[in-house]
């Protein structure tokens, strides 16, 4: 009677405090398992005792590519995680991590994938850096040391609604400044030059339009002061008359058409109007002491009479 009330043991289901092991399945705290092994109310604590220079590992090992993490099929709140490690011992596999979510039953969408080989994304909701509520795709709180973006031949874009964006664009080698969804404003081209109302600047400051300022500050060598210098060669007026009817306008000063064709340089120009008014100073001088030699004649002649 023993001998048979222990082989029926043996062979029967093992069903202890809601535990139960077959041929099929193992159930931990339920008697029905839904799948092969099912644990209900419980956690399941995995100690593999390997440790590497102090740190604990535990493994969990799995045939085939994938482990699928989620609710079982068929149920609505069927979302999933699945996780790919790579690896084969005939060619090289990629890894990859997948978020999906379920907007109905029987339906997952691909949310979150981050891929070793691959395309990388987040299909849904905002980024937070430094925030656990990001208010934007993006959004980065904290002290920001800098962003760096490297890529060969491709493009580097900071938009808002197409309405206002900054560009950078390699290898083409400039950065590009636009509002009013494409209108460019500013570019800094390769050289360092900057362009204003110009997509093509040729200085290190070039502006299409009107420059409103309070004050403009030129700094600039070789000022006029040399025409005081007594080796200083005053042209003689007859000399300037004959200039004048020549060329109509001013010596060493830019005509009208020279103007047109390449422009004013306000420092130069003020230092050429300069010249101009202290060798007109010089004219009067001159003019003044003439003056006084003629009165001092009629005066000489006056007074001999």
């Amino acid at each position: 009677m023993k001998t048979k009330t222990l082989l029926f043991l043996l062979l029967a289901p093992m069903s202890v405090m809601a535990q139960k092991i077959t041929a099929d399945s193992i159930a931990i705290g339920v008697t029905t398992p839904l799948e092969r092994l099912h644990v209900q109310g419980g956690r399941i604590y995995l100690n593999s005792a390997h440790s590497i220079n102090g740190w604990n590992y535990s493994y969990f090992h799995w045939i085939g590519h994938s482990l699928v993490m989620g609710s079982r099929p068929g149920a609505f709140s069927h979302n999933a995680v699945e996780l790919r490690p790579g690896g084969s011992n005939i060619g090289p596999t990629s890894s990859r991590l997948s978020l999906f979510s379920a907007p109905k039953q029987d339906s997952i969408v691909l949310k979150i994938q981050l891929y070793s080989d691959g395309n990388s994304f987040f299909n849904s909701g905002n980024v937070g850096i430094g925030t656990a509520t990001p208010t934007e795709k993006l959004d980065i709180a904290g002290s920001l040391g800098h962003i760096q973006f490297q890529a060969s031949g491709a493009r580097i874009a900071f938009t808002r609604n197409n309405a206002n964006y900054l560009d950078a664009v390699t290898p083409g080698g400039f950065l590009i400044f636009s509002t009013n969804g494409s209108v460019e404003r500013v570019r800094i081209d390769a050289n360092g030059n900057v362009g204003i109302g110009t997509n093509n600047p040729q200085a290190k400051l070039a502006v299409n339009g009107d420059i409103f300022s309070k004050r403009l500050k030129v700094v600039q060598t070789g000022w006029a002061d040399y025409v005081f210098t007594p080796e200083y060669s005053l042209l003689p007026l007859h000399e300037l008359e004959n200039y004048i009817k020549c060329n109509q306008h001013l010596p060493d000063i830019p005509s009208a058409a020279e103007i047109e064709r390449n422009g004013l340089d306000v420092g130069e120009m003020n230092r050429r109007l300069l010249q101009k008014v202290e060798e007109l100073t010089l004219y009067i001088i001159d003019l003044k002491k003439e003056i006084d030699e003629l009165k001092n004649a009629k005066n000489s002649e006056h007074w001999n009479e």
